[in-house]
């Protein structure tokens, strides 16, 4: 059970920010402005990549 709410954390934190990092690529500024567009895609992989291991770590519970 534990560790199900772990990924479920780490799913939604990295949901929210992935949000808030896309609404900076679409919009080109959201509270702050990226100073760089490889900085800004390589933040937005690894918080895919966070989600994928979020996503692995749920369905490896189940």
């Amino acid at each position: 059970m534990k560790h199900r709410l772990l990924s479920l954390f780490t799913i939604s934190m990295s949901v929210a920010f992935l949000w808030h990092f896309s609404n900076i690529l679409i919009h080109g500024s959201h509270f702050i402005i990226e100073p760089s567009f490889l900085i800004l895609m390589s933040e937005i992989l690894l918080l895919v990549g966070i989600l994928m291991f979020g996503i692995h770590c749920l369905f490896k519970e189940l």
